[in-house]
């Protein structure tokens, strides 16, 4: 079984992720993929966004290339266009593997945790789809204990995904809300009742 997470900026996907990994399913971080796909794709990262964008060391800056990419959406899609291809082929073959990111042995359950979900057509790979869902003043509060970036950037951030919804795709997926504005202890029985519902027990 494949669950696909997916939800605004600091909805608290992360916190779903973990509570799946918890149940046995070997999650798929597609953020960290890509931070992979960066390294792979630096060349052509330099290539359309020049020199500006690497550190000292000559890697990738990600928060200047953030700043960058959510202050113009044609630059946004730009970096997309260069590095989803490759986030997008790495989870294909994380879960045609059935070996998960580093597992030592398949459970046969993942969790892939994608904020661009059904943009980037991963919900193609997944059972179920879960939406992680929190209110604005929650998610500004998140983003600035976590995060520490300038108000202006989480405004950014939180204005391009302005359009993410569970209604983001028109194929038949078998698509779940769960509220995550509170705390962990109020999550998780609504999780429960999402997983329970999708065949999946304690």
């Amino acid at each position: 079984m494949t669950i696909g997470i997916t939800g605004k900026y600091c909805s608290g996907k992360n916190r779903v992720a973990e509570l799946l990994s918890r149940r046995g399913f070997q999650v798929i971080d597609v953020d960290h993929l890509g931070h992979d796909a960066l390294v792979e794709r630096r060349d052509a990262v330099v290539g359309r966004f020049g020199p500006g964008v690497l550190t000292p060391e000559g890697g990738i800056d990600r928060r200047r290339l953030g700043a960058l990419v959510f202050a113009d959406h044609r630059e946004r899609a730009a970096l997309e266009a260069i590095l989803h291809p490759a986030m997008v082929a790495a989870v294909e073959r994380l879960v045609a593997s059935g070996d998960g990111r580093g597992a030592s042995r398949s459970t046969g359950r993942f969790a892939v945790n994608a904020a661009l979900l059904f943009p980037m057509g991963l919900h193609r790979l997944c059972d179920h789809v879960i939406y992680v869902r929190a209110c604005l003043p929650v998610r500004i509060w998140r983003a600035l204990r976590r995060d520490r970036l300038p108000l202006l950037q989480i405004a950014r951030r939180i204005w391009s995904q302005r359009k993410l919804s569970p209604q983001s795709c028109r194929e038949n997926v078998d698509t779940q809300i769960v509220k995550n504005s509170g705390a962990v202890r109020s999550l998780e029985p609504r999780l429960s009742r999402i997983l329970a519902g999708f065949g999946v027990g304690q």
